[in-house]
């Protein structure tokens, strides 16, 4: 079995286990702490993803770096632990600076953010308190979470992943229920969660270094050359970077500025079950990048064809049933999922419109680590320039007149036009063409398969469990179907080549 196979199914099952993390510990969450808590947990996660654009890039090109140095020969595999020392340190100097001014912040700015009903301001000004220390802490798992993937250990990663997922979700249970039912109290579990999954990463990052057969304690070192080399290589990655946190975050915090918390935390709910759903083909699009980098650089651009083409139908096809039950079902699915009828009525109004958004934003991604990986930076920044245009002001307009919805909306048109230009790059630059007849036959195809048992069981108006029953029957088809022909595709040829 290729070892892109391999990363993928170690991912496969890492993704699994924390979807499945999220899916039964989300609804206690909203029972035990409440809508309005849930909708403050939800704004910090978006702020901190935000703070992302600080990383610059860094983390993905890491990726892309130490999978070059790996695989073009000895004399720079022999620089890489000069390299990753480095760029440590440098992220240990940042997570120190965040934690610093973020808690100067909340030390005097915090009173008056947020509109609150059942919160009151202290619970705020201790919460960020708790989250400036987790952010400071957390900050490196990019870059340690990059390494490992630019060294192709993503089987061991995803042995952390779902290790610390488990203890992550357990251990707030736990203080949740049986020490103090508040989001103070579910935000420190959440800090002594991130310090062990960042000593954990780190471990492994240089328990894989040190065993590599060139490593020379000697040489692993700070060493300002790889700081200077870094940094003129991320001029474009950090611009692009800074656009695409910007446009990723938007909707969540422009609705926590314009809408009550409430109305965000519905909305949160129905995010965390949209990129939970992408998990799906997150597996994919993260084992293949590092195969792009080493690919390219090797000059192999038949692999790098084929890999993006397998990869593009792979997500289409995946994805297609998710999107599908979604349009169908998403407040049966949300109702059973929270045991909340107000949140499966305002969350299941925009649940299939953030799932569409995410199936183009996968697309895209693929296109992008693509062009990452070939080195076409600036065309990259210019199209993230193109949508930070497009998106900001109809999102803006659009929360005002529809709200939530209005947001949803904004970020599946903005992904929809993206995709497109980004397709229409690759097929330029690959020399073919996805609009063949075949395919689009067989996307037909798979869409009939399960829209017309939905279509069904919708309008026969079952119980919803013999609902649920059925669409997990017809899913569980459909995969069954297409799991051997996209296990043959995936394997990308011969395990020599990959």
């Amino acid at each position: 079995m290729s070892t892109i196979r391999n990363n993928i199914a170690a991912n496969y099952i890492g993704t699994v286990w924390i979807s499945i993390i999220s899916i039964l510990f989300v609804p206690i969450y909203l029972k035990v702490l409440g809508v309005e808590a849930f909708g403050l947990i939800g704004f910090f996660l978006a702020f901190r993803a935000s703070l992302t654009i600080l990383d610059l890039g860094l983390s993905t090109y890491s990726t892309r770096e130490v999978a070059r140095r790996v695989s073009i020969g000895w004399k720079k595999t022999k620089s890489l632990g000069s390299y990753v020392k480095t760029i440590e340190l440098v992220y240990w100097a940042v997570a120190l600076f965040l934690s610093f001014i973020f808690l100067i912040f909340a030390l005097f700015f915090s009173e008056g953010w947020f509109k609150l009903d059942v919160l009151e301001p202290g619970v705020i000004k201790k919460s960020l308190y708790i989250f400036a220390l987790t952010l400071g802490i957390n900050w490196p798992v990019s870059f340690y979470r990059g390494v490992l993937r630019g060294l192709e250990k993503q089987i061991e990663y995803n042995y952390v992943s779902v290790f610390n997922s488990t203890f992550r979700g357990a251990l707030s249970i736990f203080v949740i229920i049986f020490i103090s039912p508040s989001v103070v109290a579910f935000l420190f579990a959440q800090l002594i969660s991130s310090l062990v999954e960042t000593i954990l990463l780190r471990n492994m990052v240089w328990s894989s270094i040190c065993k590599m057969p060139i490593y020379k304690a000697s040489l692993v070192k700070f060493n300002i050359k790889e700081l200077r080399t870094t940094w003129q290589a991320l001029i474009s990655v950090s611009i692009l970077s800074i656009l695409g946190i910007l446009i990723t975050q938007a909707d969540k915090l422009m609705l926590g500025l314009q809408l009550p918390l409430k109305q965000l935390g519905y909305y949160t709910v129905a995010a965390t079950v949209a990129v939970s759903t992408s998990r799906l083909v997150d597996s994919i699009i993260v084992a293949i990048f590092p195969k792009f980098s080493s690919s390219y650089v090797q000059g192999k651009h038949e692999i790098m064809e084929r890999i993006y083409k397998v990869s593009s139908d792979a997500v289409i096809f995946i994805f297609l049933p998710v999107l599908v039950s979604s349009i169908f079902f998403s407040r049966e699915l949300l109702f059973f999922w929270t045991h909340s009828t107000s949140t499966a009525i305002v969350a299941g109004e925009v649940l299939s419109i953030l799932i569409a958004a995410q199936l183009f934003t996968k697309l895209n991604q693929i296109s992008s680590n693509f062009q990452f990986a070939a080195g076409n930076l600036k065309f990259l920044v210019r199209i993230n320039i193109l949508a930070f245009i497009l998106y900001l002001p109809s999102l803006l307009i659009a929360i005002r007149i529809f709200g939530a919805k209005g947001a949803a909306f904004s970020w599946l048109i903005v992904n929809f036009v993206i995709n497109i230009y980004l397709s229409c790059k690759v097929r330029k630059t690959l020399s073919f063409s996805f609009a063949s007849m075949q395919r689009f036959l067989k996307i037909t195809l798979a869409l009939i398969f399960v829209v017309l048992p939905c279509a069904f069981l919708k309008l026969i108006n079952a119980t919803l469990a013999i609902e649920l029953f059925s669409l997990v029957v017809i899913i569980a088809l459909y995969y069954g179907f297409l799991f051997k022909k996209m296990w043959k595709d995936l394997s990308l040829g011969s395990s020599g080549d990959l």
